[in-house]
This record gives C-alpha cells, structure tokens and sequence, in this order.
C-alpha cells in the first residue's frame, strides 16, 4: 500500500483575501486599459495646477561635488494616480535604533501589463543637537523621508519614462511663475530666504548661500537653468530627502575647507625644495602667495572658540584628539588639536553636543 503525502497547510485568510483582490484588480484592468494620451493629457494637468504644485514636481541634489537632478515624490504621487490600473506602497522594514538606521520597502505593481518592482532603501537618522541617543520623533522623520523614496523609485520603475519625459519642460515652466526672469529669480530666492529664516539663518547670509549653490555672484546672474536647481533644492529640503544646511552650505565653510587644501599645496613644493637646496645666507624671501584674510580671520575665530568650548568643558586634548581621528577620520598622527585643519574645527564646534557627550 502506498502513501500519498498531502499538503494540508490551508492559505490564511489574509492571503486569500489579498490574492482574491488582486485577481479582481487584474480582471479590473484588462477590461478598462488606460489611453496614453489622457495619461499624459492628466498629468499634465495636475502638475501644472499651480506655482506650488509644478515647484514640488523636480528636485536637485549636491552630491560629490555635483548635482543631481529628477523627478520629485510628489510627481511620482501624480504619475501613479494618472497612469491607472496600478497597486503601489511602502512601508519601514527595519528600524536599529543603536546605530541609528531605517529600512524601508516601496513596491509598485502595474496590474495592466503584469509589471512589477520591489525597491528597499537604509536611511541614516539624524541627531538633535546635543542629543545622545536617537529621538522617536527623528526617527518618525527619517522613515517618512525612506518610505516616500522607495515609492518614487518602486514607481519609476514600473512607468516608463516616455511616459512623462517630454512635458518635463512644461512642468518647469510652470515652476517658475509668471513675469519677467528677474521677478522669477526675486520670489524663487525670496522663498528660499524664507525657508532659511525657518532655521535662524538670517536674510543675507542665506542669500550668500543661494548664490554660492548655484555658483552665481549675483541675482542677475542666475539664468533658467540655475533657477530649475534652485527650485529642486527647495523641494529637496521640502521634502526632507536632505537638510538645508547640506544644500544651501554655508559659503564660509567651503573657504575654510579650501584654505586647508590652499595651505598643503603650497607646503608640499615649499619643503622638497628645501630639502634639495640650500638657502643662501642673505637671499631675499620669496613673496608668499596671499591669503583670503576673511578666511583666515575666520579660521581665527573658528580655534578661539573651540579652545574655549574645551576649557569650559574640561575636555582632555588626547581623547579630542582620539575622538578626531576615530569619528572625523582625521589624521592619526596629529599630536596637538592646534594642527586640526580649519574645517575639523568648524565640524567640531557645529556638533559640540556630540562631542561633548562622546569625550566625557
């Protein structure tokens, strides 16, 4: 006689369910199949609705020294509901509130054509200031930002780009506002102060870094192309995929990490020749290049007040020094916090809560 094994393992009725609602969706689909050119005539439509909303449709990032551009979550959020006939979502998987990462999963399910896509991302969650462990709150704001990427990439995937590519334009166009490019330039950079306000950067200096962002001197020299960067980065911090101090850097900072690099350079030359010849005894010095001195005045004030950071806080140089080399990757060699570069110290000093706790 034989045994015949049977699988008695019985589908929950959650899994029932969700497969039931699919095959119905699926059915759904294949008798109203979507038309392209209303697709797009929509989406048009909707991203185009108003100043805010086409602004909201694009963003631009700073990475590795360049900047990268795309199409927003929000415009993904419109795309899907044009497209039709699609099921998409996203949720956190993973949270290490140790190490301070989440991670989420997007998913988008193109019910029309059977074409699908699973996309999951870590995001990094950031400190408060001063804070020694990760807040829920900064957690709640790190899963919201991972779980609106994954959705937008899970989309992308799905929806070709032809779909949307060449009313990208329009869109833009319509980002920009009515009038002439001054009056766009004026309220695009008016509203960026204003979102510096928001983090105590006060009107000018955030003018500085608006301009220094998209390498400009001045308002008028901001053409089209920069002011569509300009309004990326806005959506950028908008939509919290990065902070604005990462956007909108502060110009100082940038002259101080330059002036460290200034200094190598020169110092590099500077001691092989002088370790292949000898100075003669009565030889003039050769001018030295000169110094920015609003950099190095900076610079000045930047180590005064680290030095008096240290001393109220009774910090020892050597565990300052470890904390350095193990956190900020500077050199291990480095004996004295005196020969920190001018960009280390404008780090520590920005993350003095952290580094207080860290070195305590």
């Amino acid at each position: 006689m034989e045994l015949e094994v049977i699988d008695a393992t019985p589908k929950s009725a959650i899994a029932q369910i969700t497969a039931s609602e699919i095959n119905t969706q699926i059915a759904t689909a294949k008798q109203f199949p979507r038309e392209l050119s209303r697709v797009r005539n929509n989406v048009l439509t909707l991203a185009t609705m108003d100043v805010e909303t086409a602004s909201a449709c694009f963003f631009s990032l700073p990475r590795g020294g360049k900047t990268i551009t795309g199409e927003s979550v929000r415009f993904a959020e419109i795309l899907a509901s044009s497209y039709g006939n699609l099921r998409s979502g996203s949720r956190p998987i993973d949270v290490d509130r140790v190490n301070g990462v989440v991670t989420c999963q997007g998913f988008c399910h193109d019910l029309e054509n059977n074409v699908s896509s699973t996309v999951e991302k870590t995001r990094k969650v950031q400190k408060k200031r001063g804070a020694t462990g990760y807040d829920e709150d900064m957690i709640m704001l790190a899963i919201n930002a991972g779980c609106s990427i994954v959705l937008r990439d899970a989309i992308f995937k799905v929806v070709p780009k032809a779909m949307f590519k060449a009313i990208m334009p329009d869109i833009k166009d319509a980002a920009r506002g009515k009038g002439t490019l001054d009056q766009k330039v004026a309220r695009i950079v008016n509203f960026l102060i204003k979102m510096g306000g928001e983090s105590n950067i006060n009107a000018k200096d955030m003018e500085k870094r608006v301009l220094a962002s998209v390498e400009a001197n001045k308002l008028a020299d901001i053409d089209l192309n920069k002011l569509d960067l300009l309004i990326g980065m806005g959506t950028s911090v908008k939509d919290g995929e990065a902070r604005l101090s990462d956007v909108f850097p502060d110009p100082k900072l940038a002259n101080a990490s330059n002036m460290d690099d200034k200094f190598a350079k020169k110092a590099e030359p500077a001691a092989k020749k002088a370790a292949e010849t000898k100075p003669e005894p009565k030889a003039e010095t050769a001018p030295v290049e000169e110094v920015d001195e609003a950099a190095e005045q900076y610079a000045k004030e930047q180590r005064d007040d680290l030095e008096t950071r240290i001393l109220d806080a009774k910090v020892s140089e050597k565990v300052l020094l470890t904390y350095c080399a193990n956190e900020l990757g500077t050199a291990k060699t480095i004996k004295a916090v005196k020969d920190l570069p001018v960009s280390t110290v404008t780090q520590l000093i920005n993350t003095w809560g952290d580094v207080e706790a860290a070195t305590s």
